[in-house]
C-alpha cells in the first residue's frame, strides 16, 4: 500500500484521480480477486451513497460520472489492499459521518483519510489538537490511539507546547502520518506509560504561565463565590 501522504490531497486540493494513477499497475486478477474486487465495489457504491448525504459539496469532487466512477475504483482498490474489512468500513463511514456533522470536514474525504479513520485513527487535525491539549499532563492523559501519542512523544511535547505552532504542528502530522502507515500494515503500537519526570519537564516561562493561569482561575472561583 502506498504511502499516505501520496494519496492525500495535493498543494491545490485536487484528488489523485487525474494524471499518474494511485493503483500501481498489477497482473490480471484471478477468479477469487475478481469477485473481492466486485464485492468491494459495491459496498464503495453504498459508502459513497450514505456519505453523499452528509458530504453535499461532493459534486465539487466528483463532477462527472466518468470522474465518480474512477474516485470510485480507486476506494475499492485501496480498500482491498489496506485489509479493510466489513466492521472497520462501518467505523470509518461513522468516524466521516461525525466529521461532516462537526463541520470538521467539509470537502470529500480522500481515501487515505477514510481508510485512517476505519483503523480507529483519528485525523491528523483531532490528532494533534488532542496532543497539544494534553501535553502539559501526559500521565493522566489517556489517548484515543497510541499512535496519537507517540507522535507527540517523538516530536517532543515541549515543542508541542511552544509558541511556534506552525512548526510543531507540521512536524506532528508528519510523525503522525509514518505512525497511521505502521498501524494500516499491521503493526501493533503501544504507549508505555510516561513517568512524573518525563511529565515535569517543563521551562521556567511555562511553570510561570500555569502558575500565573492557577492564581486567575482561584480568582475567578473567588469572585463567583462572592469571596473576592
Amino acid at each position: 500500500m502506498q504511502h499516505v501522504n501520496n494519496l492525500l490531497p495535493n498543494s491545490q486540493g485536487q484528488l489523485p484521480v487525474s494524471g499518474r494513477p494511485v493503483v500501481s499497475e498489477q497482473r490480471q486478477p484471478n477468479d477469487d480477486q475478481r469477485a473481492a474486487l466486485d464485492a468491494m465495489r459495491k459496498t464503495v457504491d453504498a459508502v459513497f451513497n450514505t456519505l453523499k448525504a452528509f458530504y453535499t459539496s461532493h459534486t465539487t469532487s466528483m463532477r462527472t460520472p466518468e470522474i465518480e466512477a474512477e474516485i470510485k475504483k480507486q476506494w475499492a482498490h485501496e480498500l482491498i489492499r489496506g485489509n479493510v474489512n466489513p466492521e472497520m468500513l462501518r467505523v470509518g463511514v461513522n468516524r466521516a459521518k461525525r466529521y461532516a456533522t462537526e463541520d470538521k470536514y467539509t470537502k470529500w474525504p480522500v481515501v487515505a483519510e477514510f481508510i485512517i479513520w476505519c483503523y480507529g485513527l483519528p485525523s491528523a487535525d483531532d490528532a494533534y489538537r488532542e496532543a497539544v491539549d494534553n501535553s502539559h499532563d501526559i500521565v493522566a492523559w489517556r489517548p484515543s490511539h497510541p499512535a496519537v501519542y507517540l507522535a507527540g512523544k517523538t516530536v517532543s511535547w515541549h515543542r508541542l507546547r511552544r509558541s511556534d505552532t506552525d512548526a510543531g504542528q507540521r512536524a506532528y502530522k508528519r510523525e503522525y502520518a509514518k505512525l497511521c502507515d505502521d498501524v494500516i500494515r499491521g503493526e501493533q503500537l503501544e504507549v508505555s506509560k510516561p513517568n512524573l519526570i518525563e511529565q515535569k519537564k517543563l521551562t521556567a516561562s511555562e511553570r510561570a504561565e500555569l502558575k500565573q493561569l492557577g492564581r486567575s482561575r482561584v480568582g475567578d472561583l473567588k469572585a463567583l463565590l462572592g469571596r473576592g
